[in-house]
């Protein structure tokens, strides 16, 4: 959803961009920030969506995305995904003995 917003308004700030340049007379000076937004709309994108390939070397690879603060990438669990395995709605819903009293809403309460 990021990099979706990104390209949005980096588009919105390139288009306007032309359309100030252009009516100065400065084309050139426009074309250059053009190019420039379109660059840095391809890296975030690079930087924010992993591709669908797995890498030649994992550890290197997941190190680098970790240093940068990255999703971890294709084949991983999403945080949607460790909730419904491993969370307490999971155990919830797994538990044979729940407490009655307990009910739903004291079982799924933050800690």
């Amino acid at each position: 959803m990021i990099p979706v917003v990104t390209a949005i308004v980096a588009t919105a700030f390139a288009v306007h961009y032309v359309l100030a340049f252009w009516a100065v007379g400065q084309l050139a000076s426009a074309a250059a920030g053009v190019i420039t937004a379109v660059l840095a709309v391809r890296v975030a994108w690079w930087f924010a969506s992993p591709g669908r390939g797995l890498p030649r070397n994992r550890v290197r690879a997941m190190r680098i995305r970790v240093r940068l603060g990255l999703r971890p990438g294709p084949g991983h669990a999403t945080g949607f995904e460790c909730w419904w395995r491993w969370g307490r709605f999971a155990a919830f819903r797994r538990s044979r003995r729940a407490p009655v009293a307990a009910g739903l809403a004291a079982v799924l309460a933050p800690v």
